[in-house]
C-alpha cells in the first residue's frame, strides 16, 4: 500500500508532462503564448512530483540516494533532466524545446511505473559511488538536452533551405541562438562526466583497491568523453560548418546510448557490482 502511495506521485507527476506536451502542441500551431505558459507550468509541476517521489523513496528505504532498481533509475534520470531544463539552463525554456522535451520526460515517467514492481537492490554505497553516479547522470540529461537543440538546429537549418519555409521556420529560433543552445548543455555535460570520471577512479581505489577498472564501461565512458571533447575543439574551428557539427552531435547522442545501454551487459566492474547487488534483492 505504502508502495502504490508513492509511485502515485510519480504517475500524478507523469500527468503533468503529458498534459504539458498537448498544451506545447497547441501552443505551436495556435501561435498562442498562453499555452506555453500553461505548459510549463505543467513540466514545474511534474518535477516536484517527481521531487517528493524521490524524496519519499529516500525516506521509505532509510537512504538518501534513492537509486535502488531500474524504476529509481529511470526517475531520477527524468527528474535530473527537467531540474536542468528549469534551473541552470533556464535558456532552454523556449516553445521549442518543451514541445520535444515534455513528451521524453512523460516516456521516461511512464516507464518508470512501468518497472515499479521491480526488486530493490542492497548496495554498499559509498560518497565516491554516489557522486559518480549523480555527475553521471546529470551529464547524461545535459547531453539529451543538447542534442534536442542540435536536432532543433538541422530542423531549422533544412526550413531555410526551402523556397517556401513551412511553420518551423517562424516557431524556432535562429540558427545561431539554436547553434549557442546545443553547445551550452554540451559543455556543461562534458564537464560533468569528467568529473564522474575523476570522482570514479577513487571509488575504484576505495571499493577495489586500484584507480583503474580496465573494463569495457569505462572504455566507452572515456570514448563518449573523448568525442565531445573532440567536437567541442571542433566548435572553435572556423573550417567546420555548424549543421555538420549538430550532426555529429546526434551521432555521438547515440553512441552515448548505445555505450550506456551495452555497457550492463558486458563483463566489467561495473556490471558486476549489480550482480552482487542482484543476488541479495528485497521486494520494493
Amino acid at each position: 500500500m505504502m508502495a502504490s502511495m508513492v509511485y502515485l506521485n510519480l504517475i500524478v507527476s507523469g500527468f503533468f508532462y503529458l498534459l504539458a506536451s498537448f498544451l506545447y502542441v497547441s501552443s505551436f500551431y495556435r501561435s498562442d503564448s498562453r499555452w506555453e505558459t500553461k505548459g510549463f507550468a505543467c513540466i514545474r509541476i511534474g518535477f516536484l512530483g517527481a521531487s517528493v517521489f524521490l524524496g519519499l523513496e529516500a525516506w521509505k528505504h532509510g537512504f538518501a540516494f534513492p537509486i535502488l532498481n531500474f524504476s529509481h533509475v529511470i526517475a531520477f534520470f527524468s527528474w535530473a533532466l527537467a531540474f536542468l531544463y528549469l534551473i541552470p539552463l533556464m535558456r532552454l525554456q523556449t516553445q521549442s524545446f518543451g514541445l520535444i522535451l515534455a513528451p521524453i520526460l512523460f516516456a521516461l515517467n511512464l516507464a518508470a511505473v512501468l518497472h515499479s514492481g521491480d526488486a530493490t537492490y542492497r548496495l554498499e554505497v559509498s560518497v565516491y559511488f554516489a557522486l559518480h553516479i549523480i555527475f553521471a547522470f546529470f551529464a547524461y540529461a545535459a547531453f539529451t538536452l543538447s542534442f534536442t537543440a542540435a536536432l532543433l538546429y538541422l530542423i531549422q537549418h533544412r526550413e531555410l533551405k526551402k523556397r517556401h519555409p513551412g511553420a518551423f521556420y517562424h516557431k524556432l529560433p535562429n540558427l545561431d541562438a539554436l547553434d549557442s543552445l546545443s553547445y551550452i548543455p554540451m559543455a556543461l555535460g562534458a564537464a560533468l562526466l569528467a568529473c564522474a570520471v575523476v570522482v570514479g577512479l577513487f571509488w575504484a581505489k576505495d571499493t577495489y583497491g586500484y584507480y583503474w577498472l580496465n573494463d569495457p564501461k569505462t572504455w566507452l565512458t572515456l570514448m563518449t568523453l573523448g568525442l565531445y571533447g573532440f567536437l567541442i575543439a571542433l566548435r572553435f574551428g572556423a573550417q567546420t560548418r555548424k549543421s555538420r557539427l549538430a550532426l555529429m552531435g546526434l551521432l555521438i547522442f547515440v553512441f552515448m546510448i548505445m555505450s550506456f545501454v551495452g555497457g550492463r551487459y558486458m563483463n566489467g566492474k561495473h556490471s558486476t557490482v549489480l550482480s552482487e547487488a542482484a543476488s541479495d534483492q528485497v521486494p520494493s
